[in-house]
Protein backbone atom coordinates (compact mmCIF):
# COMPACT_ATOMS: atom_id res chain seq x y z
CA UNK A 1 0.00 0.00 0.00
CA UNK A 2 1.83 2.82 -0.88
CA UNK A 3 1.60 6.73 0.23
CA UNK A 4 -0.80 7.90 -2.52
CA UNK A 5 -3.39 5.73 -0.89
CA UNK A 6 -3.13 7.56 2.32
CA UNK A 7 -3.21 10.75 0.11
CA UNK A 8 -6.30 9.79 -1.78
CA UNK A 9 -8.19 9.26 1.46
CA UNK A 10 -7.20 12.56 2.99
CA UNK A 11 -8.45 14.34 0.03
CA UNK A 12 -12.10 12.02 0.35
CA UNK A 13 -12.08 13.15 3.69
CA UNK A 14 -11.32 16.62 2.69
CA UNK A 15 -14.12 16.72 0.64
CA UNK A 16 -16.50 14.51 2.37
CA UNK A 17 -16.12 16.83 5.59
CA UNK A 18 -16.16 20.40 3.41
CA UNK A 19 -19.27 19.23 2.31
CA UNK A 20 -20.72 18.86 5.59
CA UNK A 21 -23.13 22.59 5.91
CA UNK A 22 -23.82 22.06 9.68
CA UNK A 23 -20.17 21.17 10.57
CA UNK A 24 -18.56 24.26 8.34
CA UNK A 25 -20.90 26.71 10.03
CA UNK A 26 -18.77 25.58 13.08
CA UNK A 27 -15.41 25.96 11.47
CA UNK A 28 -13.54 28.88 9.95
CA UNK A 29 -11.77 26.58 7.90
CA UNK A 30 -10.39 22.49 7.56
CA UNK A 31 -6.33 22.32 7.03
CA UNK A 32 -3.60 20.27 6.25
CA UNK A 33 -1.20 23.03 7.38
CA UNK A 34 -2.86 25.83 9.02
CA UNK A 35 -2.01 29.28 7.40
CA UNK A 36 -0.59 31.86 9.80
CA UNK A 37 -3.52 34.43 10.84
CA UNK A 38 -6.38 31.84 10.58
CA UNK A 39 -9.32 32.26 12.29
CA UNK A 40 -10.41 29.35 15.30
CA UNK A 41 -12.10 27.34 15.65
CA UNK A 42 -10.73 24.79 12.39
CA UNK A 43 -10.12 21.16 11.74
CA UNK A 44 -6.68 19.90 10.40
CA UNK A 45 -5.64 16.21 9.58
CA UNK A 46 -3.09 14.89 12.10
CA UNK A 47 -1.48 11.73 11.81
CA UNK A 48 -1.28 8.95 9.43
CA UNK A 49 -0.37 5.48 9.53
CA UNK A 50 -0.93 2.49 6.86
CA UNK A 51 0.18 -1.05 8.09
CA UNK A 52 -0.27 -4.05 5.40
CA UNK A 53 -2.39 -6.92 6.16
CA UNK A 54 -2.59 -9.77 3.98
CA UNK A 55 -6.08 -11.54 3.33
CA UNK A 56 -6.92 -15.13 2.27
CA UNK A 57 -7.64 -13.72 -1.21
CA UNK A 58 -5.96 -10.65 -1.64
CA UNK A 59 -3.78 -7.43 0.39
CA UNK A 60 -4.64 -4.52 2.14
CA UNK A 61 -3.76 -2.04 4.48
CA UNK A 62 -5.02 -0.89 7.56
CA UNK A 63 -5.20 3.05 7.63
CA UNK A 64 -5.56 4.88 11.08
CA UNK A 65 -5.97 8.21 11.06
CA UNK A 66 -6.30 11.30 13.15
CA UNK A 67 -8.31 14.31 12.89
CA UNK A 68 -8.12 17.38 14.97
CA UNK A 69 -10.03 20.32 15.93
CA UNK A 70 -8.84 24.05 17.11
CA UNK A 71 -10.38 25.88 19.46
CA UNK A 72 -9.78 29.19 21.70
CA UNK A 73 -12.99 29.47 23.65
CA UNK A 74 -12.72 29.58 26.81
CA UNK A 75 -12.67 25.91 28.49
CA UNK A 76 -13.08 22.24 26.49
CA UNK A 77 -17.37 22.67 25.89
CA UNK A 78 -16.39 23.97 22.31
CA UNK A 79 -13.84 21.92 21.55
CA UNK A 80 -15.81 18.53 22.68
CA UNK A 81 -19.32 19.95 20.48
CA UNK A 82 -17.08 20.21 17.64
CA UNK A 83 -15.65 16.56 18.00
CA UNK A 84 -19.28 15.75 18.35
CA UNK A 85 -19.92 17.05 15.29
CA UNK A 86 -17.01 15.63 13.21
CA UNK A 87 -18.42 12.06 14.73
CA UNK A 88 -21.20 12.49 12.85
CA UNK A 89 -20.28 13.67 9.93
CA UNK A 90 -17.95 10.81 9.62
CA UNK A 91 -20.88 7.91 10.14
CA UNK A 92 -21.77 8.78 6.75
CA UNK A 93 -18.00 8.83 5.09
CA UNK A 94 -17.93 6.38 2.56
CA UNK A 95 -15.37 7.49 -0.06
CA UNK A 96 -15.06 6.98 -3.51
CA UNK A 97 -11.74 6.65 -5.21
CA UNK A 98 -10.67 5.52 -8.30
CA UNK A 99 -8.46 1.90 -8.09
CA UNK A 100 -9.03 2.13 -4.28
CA UNK A 101 -11.68 0.51 -2.10
CA UNK A 102 -12.50 1.43 1.30
CA UNK A 103 -14.49 -0.25 3.79
CA UNK A 104 -14.72 -0.77 7.59
CA UNK A 105 -14.68 2.39 9.24
CA UNK A 106 -14.39 2.26 12.65
CA UNK A 107 -13.70 4.94 15.50
CA UNK A 108 -10.66 4.31 17.49
CA UNK A 109 -11.24 7.17 20.60
CA UNK A 110 -10.47 10.27 21.40
CA UNK A 111 -9.03 12.80 23.67
CA UNK A 112 -8.56 16.85 24.50
CA UNK A 113 -5.84 18.29 25.63
CA UNK A 114 -4.87 22.03 26.69
CA UNK A 115 -2.21 23.70 24.51
CA UNK A 116 -0.97 26.73 26.23
CA UNK A 117 1.30 29.38 24.35
CA UNK A 118 3.09 32.34 25.34
CA UNK A 119 0.58 33.90 23.02
CA UNK A 120 -2.61 32.34 23.61
CA UNK A 121 -4.82 28.98 25.07
CA UNK A 122 -5.88 26.57 22.66
CA UNK A 123 -7.57 23.24 23.40
CA UNK A 124 -7.35 20.96 20.90
CA UNK A 125 -9.60 17.57 20.42
CA UNK A 126 -8.23 14.96 18.69
CA UNK A 127 -10.69 11.84 17.08
CA UNK A 128 -8.79 8.63 15.90
CA UNK A 129 -10.08 6.49 12.79
CA UNK A 130 -9.41 3.40 11.32
CA UNK A 131 -10.46 2.27 7.71
CA UNK A 132 -9.23 -0.40 5.13
CA UNK A 133 -8.24 0.54 2.13
CA UNK A 134 -7.51 -2.18 -0.81
CA UNK A 135 -5.88 -0.85 -3.99
CA UNK A 136 -6.52 -1.62 -7.38
CA UNK A 137 -10.24 -2.37 -6.75
CA UNK A 138 -12.73 0.43 -8.01
CA UNK A 139 -14.77 1.81 -5.21
CA UNK A 140 -17.46 2.72 -8.26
Amino acid sequence: MTALVCHKLQEALYAHLKDDSVLMGLLAGIYDEVPTGSALPYLTFGETRADGMALKDRDCSQIAFDIMVWSEDHGQMEVKELMAEVDRAMKSFEPDVLDVSFAGLRFIGSNTIRQITPERMLYRGRLAYRIRAYEGVSAA
